[in-house]
């Protein structure tokens, strides 16, 4: 791990920090039921609802608990899995209640029906009620935070392909401090595609893996499907981030 040097964080209270979000991340779920197209359009349609924009903190946690459900639930012999959209509301209302408190934001998206509750717990069950679990959006926050030169054009564009990394299948597999790291590196290569990225990025990860997923998180943009989510991005409120482009290859010594 490199030092990390900012007004305010210290090289102990990071290394402490980040040494307790590492073994708090779930493994990567296997393939579960629900197919490549169908769960992107799930969270393609959900990232921009009007039930999940007031609450971009709690997105990213939903979309582990859908996951989670799908990938671990086991139903018992003449039990059925959940509706995927029945799953993913659940999903949001459990994930607002958690990451803002309170049942006053959390009315507004209750789903209103008698057994929602036994939904809750049966979802949150389905993976032992890991609600602490650290997202990609943790790590791609403290990223930002220790990083003197992260403006606001750097954190949109990271905001951008976090929230891409949530829609493809392949991502949602990799461990949420290696993906963050890739959006941290892909981020910096887009907006300085002549110079290697330098910023820190305050955790350990194998340069390797991280080659690999900024290869992924890049075809992902290349391949300019998630209609949503890049329409969100192409606003003036995100200053058109996803207008950007990716450049070409980029410099194997820049893995180096």
């Amino acid at each position: 791990m490199q030092p990390v040097e900012h007004a305010g964080y210290d090289d102990h209270s990071v290394q402490l920090y980040t040494e307790m979000l590492f073994p708090k991340q779930l493994d990567p779920v296997p393939n579960h039921p629900i197919d490549q197209d169908m769960r992107a359009s799930l969270i393609d349609t959900m990232m921009v609802s009007a039930r999940a924009t007031p609450y971009p903190g709690a997105i990213h946690l939903a979309v582990l608990i859908f996951d989670q459900y799908f990938g671990n639930f086991q139903p018992a012999e003449g039990e059925a899995y959940l509706q995927p959209q029945t799953v993913m509301d659940v999903a949001l209302f459990i994930a607002v209640k958690y990451e803002y408190g309170g049942t006053g934001m959390a009315q507004a998206l209750s789903i209103h029906n008698s057994d929602e509750l036994e939904m809750e717990l049966a979802i949150l069950g389905s993976f032992d009620w890991s609600l602490s679990s650290p997202t990609t959006k943790m790590f791609v926050d403290l990223f930002l935070c220790v990083n003197d030169q992260a403006d606001d054009t750097l954190k949109f564009l990271c905001c951008y392909l976090m929230d891409l990394s949530l829609l493809d299948r392949d991502c949602s597999q990799r461990y949420p401090s290696i993906l963050a790291a890739a959006c941290a590196f892909l981020a910096q290569f887009m907006l300085h595609p002549g110079a290697k990225p330098q910023a820190v990025i305050p955790w350990d990860y194998k340069i390797s893996d991280l080659q690999t997923k900024v290869v992924l998180l890049r075809d992902i943009i290349l391949q300019r499907r998630f209609v949503n989510t890049r329409t969100k991005y192409m606003s003036a409120q995100f200053q058109m981030v996803a207008n950007l482009g990716c450049g070409d290859n980029i410099p194997e010594d820049y893995f180096s």
